[in-house]
């Protein structure tokens, strides 16, 4: 607050400063200049105004200390690697490449973290088809083709959501029962 009250306080001596010139130059505009002057001073205060006003209702400041830009808060671990998937996710469905150079990526770590859970290998067990099914495992496999570059379009939300659910159901029995 107090930057922005200097700074006001220098623009307004600025304009008095131009008053001044065009009064002592220009006699026959000093009343136009004085008008203008008056103006120019008149928006400086309303801009004070409305920062003092933002200054002290800030709802996150009980003793009305002012206004403060917050600091960034660290995003928890597992909050940032969702919000990578989900970005991932949003990326994928616009572009093939995307899907295969950043979704496929982080979707494979998840799901070879869950398989191994249960004694399982993505890259390495026969198994592994099986267990993610045939709509996860033809964008999880490992011998999967890098698609051609260009703008072909990434695969729809409904088959990113069967990739999702079968990597979800890893380790789970029948009727969604731990194995």
């Amino acid at each position: 607050m107090t930057r922005l009250l200097v700074r006001t306080a220098v623009l307004a001596l600025v304009g008095l400063l131009v008053l001044l010139a065009v009064v002592l130059r220009a006699p026959a505009l000093a009343r136009s200049a004085v008008r203008g002057y008056l103006l120019v001073c008149a928006g400086l205060g309303a801009m004070v105004l409305v920062a003092w006003a933002r200054w002290r209702s800030r709802p996150d400041d009980p003793l009305g200390r002012g206004w403060r830009h917050p600091r960034p808060q660290p995003v928890p671990e597992a909050l940032g690697e969702r919000r990578a998937i989900v970005d991932a996710l949003r990326f994928a469905q616009a572009s093939a490449v995307a899907c295969h150079d950043q979704l496929r990526p982080l979707l494979r770590e998840i799901a070879d973290r869950r398989l191994r859970a249960v004694g399982h290998r993505l890259d390495q067990d026969p198994a592994a088809a099986s267990i993610l099914g045939p709509v996860a495992w033809d964008l999880l496999r490992p011998d999967r083709a890098a698609p051609p570059r260009g703008r072909a379009r990434g695969p729809q939300l409904a088959e990113l959501t069967a990739v999702v659910d079968a990597i979800d159901r890893i380790g789970e029995g029948p009727a969604g029962t731990p194995a």
